[in-house]
Order: C-alpha cells, then sequence, then structure tokens
C-alpha cells in the first residue's frame, strides 16, 4: 500500500478529491484508472508470491495475493493516507491500522519499507510490531532509462514543491538550483547534479512528491555542424 501511494504521489496527500480538483486530470493523484474506470497492475514478489493490484477511483485499492500452488487467491481492499512524517493511517477490509511508515531507496538494492506498529499493537496475524519489504531496484533507481546516468533527479524525502526555478529547455550549470523542496517544515534546496540543458520537469509548484519521484532531468548538450542543439539524453517510454 506504502509503495501504491508513493508511485502515484499520494504520500502527503490527506484529501484525495480536494488535492485532484486542485491539480487537475492529469496529475499522477487520478491513478491508472482515469481512462477506464479501474487500473490494474500485477507485481511478483520473492517466494513465488504476487499481487494483482486494482486502482478504484475513489482512490482504494483491491489487492488479489496469490502464493505458488493457491489455487482460491486472497483479496482485501485497502485504503487511506500516508503523511510526509511517516504516519500511516489504513484501512485493510473492515481493520483500521496506525502506524509508522519509512521508505530507504538505493540504487543497488531498491526500495526498502519500514513499518513500526504502535505500542500495544501489533502488524499482521502473527503479533509482529514491525516488519520491513524490500522491492528491488528499478530502472529510475539506478538511474538507467535515461540515458546519461546522473541526470535524473529524485525527490530525497517526501514533501512539498515550492518554486521551480527552470523550465524544460533551459541552460543550467551544475549546482544551479532547480527547484525548493519543503518537507519537515524545512525547506530543501534542489541542485542540477551536471551540467546540461532540461529535458524533463516531473512536477509543479504546489505538488506534493513522494520519496524517490522523479523531478527533473539534466541533459547533455551537443551541437551539430548547423548549430542545431540536440540533447544526448531521450526520454525512454
Amino acid at each position: 500500500f506504502v509503495m501504491l501511494l508513493e508511485k502515484e504521489g499520494r504520500i502527503g496527500v490527506l484529501n484525495l478529491e480536494r488535492e485532484r480538483r486542485k491539480r487537475g486530470p492529469w496529475s499522477s493523484l487520478s491513478g491508472s484508472w482515469r481512462n477506464t474506470g479501474v487500473g490494474e497492475r500485477e507485481y511478483e514478489f520473492e517466494n513465488d508470491l504476487s499481487v494483482k493490484v486494482t486502482s478504484l477511483r475513489d482512490g482504494s485499492y483491491r489487492l488479489t495475493i496469490r502464493g505458488q500452488g493457491d489455487d482460491s487467491p486472497t483479496t482485501h481492499t485497502v485504503s487511506g493516507t500516508l503523511d510526509t512524517h511517516g504516519n500511516l493511517k489504513a484501512l485493510v477490509d473492515n481493520k483500521r491500522y496506525n502506524l509508522t511508515a519509512i521508505t530507504q531507496k538505493s540504487s543497488a538494492t531498491g526500495t526498502t519499507i519500514h513499518l513500526w506498529a504502535p505500542p500495544g499493537s501489533y502488524i499482521g496475524n502473527h503479533n509482529e510490531i514491525s516488519t520491513s519489504l524490500t522491492l528491488p531496484p528499478t530502472d529510475r533507481d539506478t538511474g538507467r532509462g535515461h540515458g546519461g546516468g546522473s541526470g535524473s533527479v529524485v525527490s530525497p524525502m517526501p514533501g512539498k514543491v515550492v518554486r521551480v526555478e527552470v523550465a524544460v529547455g533551459d541552460l543550467v550549470e551544475e549546482g544551479q538550483v532547480l527547484m525548493v523542496l519543503e518537507a519537515m517544515k524545512m525547506e530543501h534546496v534542489i541542485k542540477a547534479p551536471k551540467e546540461g540543458v532540461v529535458l524533463e520537469l516531473g512536477c509543479g509548484v504546489n505538488e506534493v512528491v513522494g520519496d524517490g519521484v522523479l523531478l527533473c532531468v539534466v541533459g547533455e548538450e551537443l551541437r551539430d555542424d548547423t548549430d542545431t542543439m540536440t540533447t544526448s539524453t531521450t526520454r525512454v517510454a
């Protein structure tokens, strides 16, 4: 559930409908359901466990979980919110959870999600007070899929974009301010990792972004004999 909230940029979004109206129908908050009413994705985990995720219009998810050899998969409906301080409020079927959720990203190992239960509470059916899950690295984590490697700039933490200082096509110097992110009541300056041209902006002012969300892509500038500017980094669909 935490992974899904992060993928759709919903960390820090406490009123989904209000944020959808504010940002418009093509923001990540519209989810993968926006064209057909529902959207389905499937994820594979260790121990031959697969989870089919159905995104519903109201912002909830239907999870169909199947293990190796399972003839009858289990289905759960999950909804809730995760704020920028790690406070997770989730409704799993008819059971409410108030947990602490922290994500850690690594280009080598992927994303690890840690969950902690408050004193006197437990997670799942095994009386656990904490649990962790590691997801394999994606192309975005490793810098692949954009060419140029280090030109992809991702959010270092969940937060709100309060300023964007560049536009697509701008030439930037290494260390130049690209945008400013507000998190934990502090402003965090996002700088260009290298000299180049801004190829892509992944967010706008007042958008709330999750940890590891793509903010900007800076590519290398090349010029041919006719002085037509091209770029060495291309978007890979």
